[in-house]
């Protein structure tokens, strides 16, 4: 009330508007601020259909053949812990990726088929006889066309690797290559990093004599060192939290199409 008789009623007037509208304006970042230990809300947009998304089914069974051979699966992205937002912009990434190199997708992979193709025959030949020493030279050279075919086809998607590195962290991009680089190994193992050959069979080894004698099969997992069984973990745990959400995202982003079936098949496919 001093203040108030020391200084003219609308000095006072002025002051007690501007405050008020001060704390109107301040109100929100309050009442909006958080915790630095909770995780904000996802202030992402909501996902919606790719423009290069798969528009047959085998357009779309395509897709989710080169998703397994990127290790981008559903599981892998869980994995990985991709945000909805990060989820969205790869299989955005990779659908338009296809959509451009579909062709020369293809052409690979029918030029991995025909050096099969040769090799089989030329098998066949040696098999049934007589032996014929041109034909068993023959043999080395279809072997190395068919592998050099193989990993020409197996370098074609590895175009896109960078433009998907761009949407993660370093983190998951160091998880990502050593997904990819386990790929043929056991699920269970496919993100523990410095995976070797005989890791690999051990745990094989284990999961049958668990299988056998009826015990655990977890306990195959202790061929893993310390930081391995760690990034398992890990991996694991991310797939318990965030597959839930990667799927319902996944689903928007790449619609599957109405249609049942096809005449066609995948690249690779039978």
């Amino acid at each position: 009330m001093a203040f108030a008789k020391r200084h003219p009623v609308w000095l006072v007037m002025m002051l007690a508007i501007a405050t008020l509208l001060l704390l109107t304006a301040l109100l929100p970042t309050f009442l909006g601020r958080q915790d630095p230990l909770t995780p904000r809300a996802h202030a992402d947009e909501a996902p919606h259909p790719a423009e290069g998304a798969p528009s047959t089914r085998f357009e779309y069974d395509r897709f989710t053949q080169l998703r397994d051979e990127l290790s981008l699966s559903d599981v892998d992205l869980a994995a990985l812990a991709c945000t909805d937002s990060q989820v969205a912009s790869i299989l955005t990434d990779v659908a338009a990726w296809l959509q451009a190199n579909a062709e020369r997708l293809e052409q690979s992979g029918q030029a991995v088929r025909s050096a099969l193709a040769e090799v089989r025959e030329t098998t066949r030949k040696i098999n049934v006889g007589p032996r014929d020493e041109a034909v068993i030279a023959r043999y080395a050279v279809d072997q190395g066309a068919w592998e050099t075919a193989t990993a020409a086809r197996a370098a074609v998607p590895l175009e896109v690797v960078g433009t998907i590195e761009a949407h993660l962290e370093q983190g998951q991009r160091q998880a990502w290559a050593t997904g990819r680089a386990n790929r043929s190994a056991p699920s269970e193992l496919k993100y523990v990093p410095s995976l070797t050959a005989e890791q690999v069979r051990a745990y094989t080894r284990a999961l049958r004599h668990a299988a056998r004698t009826k015990g655990d099969p977890s306990a195959a997992l202790s061929v893993l060192m310390g930081g391995q069984a760690e990034a398992r973990r890990t991996a694991q745990s991310n797939i318990n939290d965030r597959l839930g959400g990667v799927v319902e995202v996944s689903r928007v982003v790449i619609p599957m199409p109405e249609e049942t079936s096809s005449q066609e098949t995948p690249e690779g496919g039978e």
